[in-house]
């Protein structure tokens, strides 16, 4: 029985082989007749009429831009500075680029910015990065062009923007921080930016920082050199801090030291009080230093929190100062007073020293 089984095993994959032989044939026929399609298709979009990519597609061209914003990978308060990833996804027409699909039904074929015609895009307010958006180090970003006209031109940026911080609230503050689009090359009556909505579907939460929806966007005419206008648009993205890793770091603390700086008048002795104060300012220095290394040395807003710091620092100095006077004032009488007086009075109170009272409770 078991021979018989392999036997029909064997008669089966013998009479399987030539169907799927031919099936694989006929992939590899429909593939090849694909590519020989696509290729010539290709090559005749380009030869049609000399087409050159430097010579833009009509007299006025409308792109339409949207944004993506995929995630917040920095927003430095101390350089002011802002880094995110984006996508961005430009769409145009060009009638120079249009086609019926023949048999293979070829609807979108891939180019490169060295072949058709692209708009001249950058971030106007990069601090770092300069040149043209959707050229990196390893080749420009292909694009993809339908049969009825439509390039469609999808990229991914992380621009290092700047971002002027507001820190008067720190550390309950919510920055703004622009984000600039525009075509330098193109003046507007030839290429007109056409914003979309800003999209944020797809934003992956910061630890510290939260997005406020929706993106607020402006679109601006730029007057540059020569008299030629220019298209520009601001998108304004809105993050909120979140003070929760700040509260028991920094809010507490602060709040138990300033409680505690007021006691240092129950302290009996003023040479304890003298090191109270001492060991209180040294932590605010510290807390200080915190907070300063996380604002911006130079800033248009002050922040609320480093006043408080330094109110709290300056009255710890005055009560030092206090100190120091009724230690010296007190030395002083110390050293007024006789020896016979000294040593009867030696378990007197100092304060009912100074009164004339003696050490048997009787005044003199």
């Amino acid at each position: 029985m078991e021979s018989f089984n392999k036997l029909a095993c064997l008669l089966i994959l013998f009479y399987m082989l030539p169907s799927c032989k031919c099936a694989t044939i006929a992939q590899s026929e429909d593939d090849r007749d694909f590519r020989t399609e696509y290729t010539r298709q290709r090559e005749e979009l380009l030869n049609q009429s000399n087409y050159d990519p430097k010579v833009r597609p009509s007299r006025s061209t409308n792109v339409t831009i949207q944004l993506h914003l995929h995630s917040l990978n920095e927003l430095d308060i101390g350089s002011q500075t802002l880094s995110t990833t984006i996508y961005f996804h430009i769409t145009w027409y060009d009638g120079r680029l249009t086609w019926v699909p023949p048999i293979t039904e070829i609807e979108c074929i891939a180019f490169t910015i060295h072949e058709v015609w692209t708009p001249y895009l950058s971030v106007r307010n990069n601090k770092y990065e300069k040149g043209l958006l959707g050229i990196y180090e390893d080749g420009p970003i292909p694009l993809r062009v339908c049969n009825n006209g439509t390039v469609e031109w999808i990229f991914r940026v992380t621009p290092i923007t700047t971002c002027q911080a507001d820190i008067t609230h720190y550390p309950y503050d919510t920055q703004v921080c622009p984000l600039e689009v525009g075509e330098w090359n193109h003046p507007l009556d030839e290429v007109d930016l056409v914003p979309l909505e800003f999209v944020t579907d797809s934003f992956t939460t910061d630890e510290e920082w939260d997005l406020i929806p929706p993106v607020s966007l402006s679109r601006k005419t730029i007057h540059g050199i020569g008299g030629l206008t220019f298209r520009r648009i601001e998108y304004y993205l809105e993050f909120k801090r979140n003070p929760n890793w700040y509260i028991p770091l920094l809010i507490i603390p602060v709040g138990v030291l300033f409680i505690l700086l007021p006691c240092v008048f129950c302290l009996p002795s003023l040479e304890k009080q003298l090191n109270y104060l001492l060991t209180i300012l040294l932590s605010f220095t510290v807390y200080f230093t915190f907070v300063s290394s996380r604002v911006p040395s130079v800033s248009s807003s002050t922040c609320n929190f480093s006043v408080f710091l330094a109110g709290v620092m300056v009255l710890g100095g005055v009560f030092t100062l206090l100190t120091l006077v009724r230690i010296r004032h007190e030395t002083k009488i110390r050293d007024r007073c006789p020896e016979r007086q000294m040593s009867n009075t030696e378990n007197t109170p100092l304060h009912l020293v100074n009164h004339g009272y003696q050490g048997d409770g009787e005044r003199s």
